[in-house]
């Protein structure tokens, strides 16, 4: 089990020794993401987190690199709309290397003037890739859809004018001031002594002050209606969500559930019922994704102009079918050990527990134990699932996004009269 230990400076730090492992994992997770950026900073976060790799004053990038590829480990980061993560695994006898690569960047990167220049090309390059991509660009409109207004209606890397214009000053100051001085904490996990883990990190915890309190937001208004972005493509590509519980929701397990049940696997509805059974697509899944304070149960899509009808109208039966009728003991059953060895399974390895342990601290503000999930799930019942159906999967709740050679013709009612002027 996980061990907190709170520093004087605010500073936790998440540990869990497993003896059995070779690896170690260790991660910085801090809570600044997307939607903390004022109007005129949107993809900041995701500029500095690549920012990050491109040199310290003791280090060059290339040197980062080199240090890391010459132990056989791996370094990486992300950004979500609500945290950051740095993150780096090793064998368990570089720990040493990967505290002080892992702080160095986080602490002391310098963000050379040349070195942003060539990042933003980079960040720009990246946004370019996921507006050809469409199954990420169809997502990103989507959230842009139901969140208008808010924080959470932008693309986590911005957009190209905004990024184009990001300068020096500006990402330093929130470097510092989001990412030294706001919800900070380390996650630890894997075979290595704690004592020497905390005589490693002893010097540069000082230099943080951390705020273990979330940022005010009020939570989003979503805007349910139906938008076609018309694009040149082979495929049409739908998203389509409604709001759902926050991540700390007691009613989040029957909504995992659901989505489980719904489109979360090769035995669920939609992949069944559209493409097992009709072959009208070959991708078609549902997700749950929380946040601090709401939460999107979505549906994704990808089929062809012709075939497009039909398939919503298979995914409109199929949310129907669940909001009208409890599933069996047996679905029911089969969706709560889908869950389980899930998390079990992904939980071998000690960049899995790593990236549980912070989320659960950053959420939750301790850990949730494995079994205190288990049991949680087991008293879920069918009547709870078919509750949250039927207060999730309600059309006039539902935002739908379309992208590609589709019009209103190829939308089944009773989506097609949501449809949304552009």
């Amino acid at each position: 089990m996980a061990e907190k230990i709170v520093l004087d400076n605010g500073v936790r730090i998440i540990v869990e020794p497993i003896p059995t492992l070779r690896s170690v994992s260790l991660g910085i997770w801090v809570a600044a993401g997307s939607r903390l950026e004022a109007p005129q900073e949107r993809g900041i976060s995701h500029f500095i987190e690549h920012m990050l790799f491109k040199g310290t004053r003791r280090r060059s990038a290339q040197q980062i690199a080199t240090e890391i590829d010459a132990v056989g480990g791996f370094m990486n980061a992300f950004t979500s709309r609500e945290y950051s993560s740095f993150y780096v695994k090793v064998m368990d006898q570089h720990l040493a290397l990967a505290v002080d690569l892992i702080t160095d960047i986080y602490l002391d990167s310098t963000f050379d003037e040349e070195e942003l220049e060539r990042e933003r090309s980079v960040v720009l390059q990246e946004i370019r890739m996921v507006e050809d991509t469409p199954e990420e660009h169809v997502m990103d409109l989507f959230h842009k859809a139901m969140w208008k207004g808010s924080s959470l209606a932008h693309p986590i890397q911005g957009e190209r004018r905004q990024v184009a214009r990001l300068e020096r000053e500006l990402l330093l100051e929130r470097w510092r001031q989001n990412y030294h001085h706001r919800e900070v904490l380390f996650s630890v996990a894997g075979n290595f002594h704690q004592g020497k883990l905390l005589e490693l990190l002893d010097s540069s915890m000082e230099k943080l002050c951390s705020d273990p309190i979330w940022p005010k937001k009020r939570p989003p208004k979503n805007h349910p209606g139906l938008e076609i972005v018309e694009k040149d493509l082979e495929q049409v590509h739908v998203c389509m969500g409604v709001p759902a519980p926050s991540a700390t929701d007691p009613r989040r397990y029957s909504y995992l559930l659901l989505n489980t049940i719904l489109g979360g696997g090769m035995s669920s509805r939609l992949f069944q019922e559209v493409r097992e059974k009709r072959g009208l697509a070959y991708s078609v899944y549902s997700f749950l994704s929380p946040y601090a304070d709401v939460g999107i149960l979505g549906i994704y899509l990808g089929t062809t102009s012709e075939h497009l009808k039909e398939a919503l109208t298979v995914v409109l039966a199929q949310m129907e079918a669940l909001a009208n009728e409890p599933v069996s003991e047996e679905v029911l059953r089969s969706a709560r050990e889908q869950i389980k060895g899930s998390l079990v399974l992904g939980l071998e390895s000690s960049d899995r527990r790593m990236s549980r342990q912070a989320i659960n601290e950053l959420y939750f503000g301790r850990q949730i134990p494995v079994e205190e999930v288990m049991e949680a799930l087991e008293e879920e019942t069918s009547e709870d699932v078919q509750r949250a159906a039927q207060e999730a999967l309600r059309v006039e709740k539902m935002t739908v996004v379309v992208l590609g050679k589709a019009s209103i013709s190829h939308i089944p009612p009773p989506l097609s009269s949501m449809l949304r002027r552009r």
